[in-house]
């Protein structure tokens, strides 16, 4: 089997068992994507889109890259998946933060994406490494379980790594919409035609999850029953 065809495969086989967990949740507040048939049809159309969208892309770091933001897309689920081993939740939240630089390098290439996946990274597994559920106030995702990867309990710290990364999303997530806007702007006419729909969308998913982190940063806690969060997670 030609190494091309696995990670579709293993994507989609990841994408049936994501349906599987979900059925598992019964209308959990853990997530959004369980709070009505619109957001169910939409978290999976996202994901679901991305995914297919990254095996018909076939041009090498670009169809790779969308299948990676589907697959961190879907993480969100799994992270609120309220019997799941703890691991398998821990590791949901972690990936689903690599959504936005994924989309970014659907679309673009060179140090900016790197710099992306480099600073998620960071702060995704800093973080890990330091938050405890059960000592934060506001957790909603997943506080049903322990975080079997803590090293040491740092709440405070936890907080401002979490605010860290929305604040890197709204800057980074804006920076990279407008560098694919103008990259399509410059293509001539019969590129734009032929080659501009996929940097435009991503332009355009880049500013809107940067709208919604920055909805995250100024808003009232998070959680999936709020109404502010809920449009925001539409968005």
């Amino acid at each position: 089997m030609r190494a091309g065809f696995v990670l579709p495969i293993v994507a989609f086989v990841y994408a049936g068992a994501t349906i599987v967990v979900f059925a598992d949740l019964h209308g959990s507040h853990t997530t959004y994507a369980a709070q009505s048939q619109v957001a169910t049809v939409a978290a999976f159309a996202a994901g679901g889109g991305l995914l297919a969208s990254g095996t018909m892309l076939r041009s090498g770091s670009a169809g790779v890259a969308a299948i990676v933001a589907g697959l961190a897309w879907l993480a969100q689920i799994w992270a609120g998946w309220f019997e799941g081993l703890p691991l398998v939740r821990i590791l949901g939240a972690a990936a689903s933060a690599f959504v936005l630089p994924a989309i970014a390098q659907v679309a673009l290439r060179g140090r900016a994406v790197l710099a992306g996946y480099a600073v998620t990274a960071v702060l995704v597994v800093a973080r890990t490494l330091i938050y405890d559920p059960f000592l934060d106030l506001y957790c909603w995702r997943t506080c049903s379980r322990e975080n079997p990867l803590l090293l040491h309990p740092w709440p405070h710290a936890a907080a401002a790594l979490d605010l860290a990364l929305a604040a890197f999303a709204v800057v980074f997530g804006l920076a990279a919409a407008g560098l694919a806007a103008v990259a399509v702007a410059r293509m001539s006419p019969v590129a734009r035609r032929t080659g501009g729909v996929v940097p435009l969308w991503c332009a355009v998913a880049l500013a809107a999850w940067a709208v919604a982190e920055g909805v995250r940063l100024a808003g009232p806690p998070q959680s999936a029953g709020a109404p502010l969060h809920q449009a925001a997670f539409f968005v």
